[in-house]
């Protein structure tokens, strides 16, 4: 469990801005490496992950025309079947921001995510999907992992 004396910190950050299906997407993907990860921690760590995402945008659009994505990427050697239980099962943040979490398990070479983008809907999926599985190769990667994780126990191809 992080120390809620010293901030959340993360290693990576990226930040996407464009449109898609109509609405002005802001998304960033944090990479947080850590241990003891639950889903209160995950919690806690929304408004922080939110605020940086509206003090880094570009454009300033009212929620409605512009909606936020925040994708944590969790990185440990192993998180517990409760936690990933509550990622793929969590409940709806708030209107017009998405929290879309990724535990990535170093150990096994599995990462465990909702199933694909179901909290924002079929209109961002796409992108939602690729974000994530960019990301996850990316960190693979950059450990010296040799092959693709698995998402969700499904092997996916194309990215590396």
């Amino acid at each position: 469990m992080r120390d809620e004396s010293q901030p959340l910190s993360f290693s990576g950050f990226s930040l996407e801005e464009k449109w898609v299906s109509g609405t002005y997407i802001i998304s960033g993907l944090f990479s947080i490496s850590g241990d003891g990860f639950d889903p209160e921690t995950l919690t806690r760590n929304l408004p922080t992950l939110f605020s940086h995402l509206q003090q880094c945008r570009r454009w300033k659009l009212p929620r409605g025309i512009c909606g936020y994505f925040a994708i944590p990427i969790y990185c440990s050697e192993k998180f517990s079947s409760s936690l990933i239980h509550w990622v793929q099962n969590r409940p709806k943040y708030r209107y017009a921001m998405w929290h879309e979490p990724v535990l990535y398990d170093l150990s096994h070479n599995e990462a465990y995510t909702s199933s694909f983008g179901a909290q924002s809907g079929a209109a961002f999926r796409s992108f939602v999907v690729n974000r994530q599985c960019s990301a996850l190769a990316e960190i693979a990667k950059n450990m010296g992992i040799d092959s693709y994780p698995s998402v969700n126990g499904t092997f996916i191809e194309g990215f590396r």
